[in-house]
C-alpha cells in the first residue's frame, strides 16, 4: 500500500471525486461536500478574505481515497493568515474502506501541517460534525488533540430526532402560534425540481430587509440556492395569503438522512405572526415525510467562559431552538492549533478585552 498526494488542479472532474469521497466517508456531513466548498469560497472571495486554496486529494495505490479542504484566508482575530473558511475547515475525509484509519489520518495531517508551516499560517481550526445519525467513535479526535498539540474548543448544538411524535413535544405555545397563524399563510417547499430563476434575488432582498443592511453580494445567495439545485438542501417559503407576499424563507441542508438549519430570513413587518415558527413546523413535517432521522438547529448559548461569551441575542436564539429540540443536544467537535506565538497573543488579547 502506498499513499500519494495530489492538488485539486491535477483532476479534470474534481466534483465527482470530491463528492464520491464525501459520500463514502461516514463522518463527513454536509459541511464537507463540494457544493459547500464552492459556496464558502464564493463568500470568502466576495469579502476579500480569500488568499489561496491548498486543498489536496489523498490517493492509495493511485486511487483517490481521501480529501483535505485546506483554504488560507485573512485572519479575523490577528494580523496574519489562518487556515479556514469563514468558519472552521471541515475535518479531512478518508473513505471507510481504507484500513488503518489512525495511520492514514496521521499521514494526512503531516501534509496539512507541512503546508501550513510553508505558508506561514498563524493558526488552523477544524470542525468535526458527523450526521446526527452517526454512531462511530470519536476517540481519534482526542488522540489527535494530544499528539499534535491542538486545543479542544467544542460546542453543544441543539438537535432533535424526527419521528411521528416530534411535533407533539415542542414548546406548547409554539403549537398555539401555529394553530393561530397558519391559516393566514401558504407554506411551500422548494427543492431541485421547482427552484425558479429569481429565487436568489428574492432571498437576498428578504435577507437584506431582515438584517437592515446588505452584508454580502448576490453571488453568495446564488451559492446558497445552488445547494438546493444540487439536492443538498430545501427551502420553505411563507407567503401571506391576504397580501400575496413572500415574507419568510428558510434553507435547510439535508445530507445522509440528517438535516441542519442553514439560513433564514423573515420580513420584519410580519414577525408578530411568528413566521419562523410556521416555517419550522412545516420543515419538520417535510423531514418526517422524507424519512430524515435528525435535525440539528445550531449552537446552544450556555454559561459564559473564556472561549465564548454569548450575548442577549445569542441567548434568545438558543431559547427559541430549545423550544423545538427540548433537551436534545449534539456535541460538535471544534479543534484549533496555533503555529505563531504572535497570533496566539493577539487572539487572547481580544478575548480578554
Amino acid at each position: 500500500m502506498q499513499y500519494t498526494i495530489k492538488d485539486l488542479d491535477n483532476f479534470l472532474d474534481i466534483k465527482s471525486i470530491w463528492d464520491s469521497i464525501a459520500d463514502n466517508t461516514t463522518n463527513a456531513w454536509f459541511w464537507s461536500t463540494y457544493a459547500q466548498y464552492c459556496f464558502r469560497i464564493t463568500v470568502l472571495k466576495s469579502a476579500g478574505n480569500f488568499i489561496a486554496d491548498d486543498s489536496f486529494v489523498l490517493l492509495k495505490d493511485g486511487e483517490p481515497c481521501g480529501l483535505a479542504p485546506l483554504i488560507f484566508v485573512k485572519a479575523i482575530s490577528y494580523n496574519g493568515i489562518q487556515a479556514g473558511y469563514d468558519m472552521p475547515l471541515p475535518f479531512p475525509m478518508i473513505i471507510d474502506s481504507v484500513g488503518n484509519y489512525s495511520e492514514t489520518l496521521d499521514y494526512v495531517f503531516d501534509e496539512i501541517e507541512k503546508r501550513c508551516k510553508a505558508n506561514n499560517i498563524g493558526m488552523i481550526k477544524f470542525i468535526f460534525s458527523p450526521p446526527c445519525t452517526d454512531t462511530t467513535s470519536s476517540k481519534f479526535i482526542s488522540e489527535l488533540i494530544f499528539q499534535r498539540n491542538f486545543v479542544d474548543c467544542s460546542i453543544n448544538s441543539h438537535c432533535m430526532e424526527i419521528s411521528s411524535s416530534t411535533l407533539h413535544s415542542v414548546r406548547k405555545r409554539y403549537i398555539r402560534y401555529v394553530k393561530k397563524f397558519q391559516p393566514k399563510y401558504q407554506l411551500t417547499m422548494l427543492d431541485a425540481n421547482n427552484c425558479y430563476e429569481d429565487l436568489a434575488k428574492e432571498y437576498m432582498a428578504l435577507h437584506v430587509k431582515d438584517s437592515g443592511k446588505q452584508n454580502r453580494p448576490l453571488a453568495t445567495y446564488e451559492g446558497q440556492i445552488s445547494l438546493i439545485k444540487n439536492k443538498e438542501a430545501v427551502m420553505v417559503q411563507a407567503k401571506n395569503i391576504q397580501d400575496n407576499k413572500i415574507v419568510g424563507m428558510l434553507i435547510v441542508s439535508i445530507y445522509k438522512k440528517s438535516a441542519f438549519d442553514n439560513s433564514v430570513a423573515v420580513d420584519p413587518d410580519y414577525t408578530n405572526h411568528y413566521i419562523s415558527h410556521l416555517m419550522k413546523w412545516k420543515i419538520i413535517q417535510y423531514l418526517h415525510n422524507e424519512n430524515i432521522l435528525s435535525y440539528e438547529l445550531g449552537p446552544s448559548a450556555e454559561m459564559p467562559n473564556y472561549l465564548l461569551q454569548p450575548n442577549k441575542k445569542n441567548y434568545g436564539i438558543s431559547h427559541f431552538k430549545q423550544g423545538w429540540s427540548r433537551d436534545g443536544m449534539k456535541k460538535v467537535f471544534i479543534i484549533e492549533k496555533y503555529y505563531s506565538k504572535e497570533a496566539f497573543q493577539q487572539v487572547w488579547l481580544r478575548k480578554s478585552e
